[in-house]
Formats: C-alpha cells, structure tokens, sequence
C-alpha cells in the first residue's frame, strides 16, 4: 500500500486522503433529529454516492465545476498573503 501511495499525484492524494473520508462522515450523519447547524446529513440528498464518484469521475466533476486539479500551491503574487 505505500509503494502505491508513493506513486500517487497530488490530486489523487487529495482524493483519497480528504474527500472520500469526507464523503464516508457525511453519510454516516442521520439525516434527521439533530439540531442547529450540525444537518450534514441532509447532503445526503444531493451528493452523489461514493461508488458513483471514482477518481476520475472526481476529476471531471470538478473540471465541469471550473476548479483546478489538486496539486502543489501555486506561487502568491508579491504582497499576497
């Protein structure tokens, strides 16, 4: 598994490591009795299925959304923070 891991870019460590764990959180919330703010299972309604967001489905989705790929910081301009 970290041989595999080693060869993974940047967008697929980002896919792996932050939003398929995020995806499985938000689907283990109940979509009902919980008060304030705290609703994340109501995302249930409208996020895709794990199974139905591969990486390359990922990948494509945030294209169509205009988002880059994941991957190093890009470089601030001067007085940027």
């Amino acid at each position: 598994r970290e041989a595999r891991e080693r060869r993974w870019t940047a967008a697929e460590r980002y896919y792996y490591r932050v939003f398929r764990p995020a995806m499985r959180s938000i689907r283990r919330y109940p979509t009902s009795g919980i008060r304030g703010d705290a609703q994340y299972g109501a995302l249930k309604r409208v996020l895709p299925r794990i199974s139905d967001l591969g990486f390359s489905r990922w990948l494509a989705m945030r294209a169509r959304l205009g988002h880059a790929p994941p991957g190093p910081e890009s470089p601030k301009p001067d007085g940027a923070s």
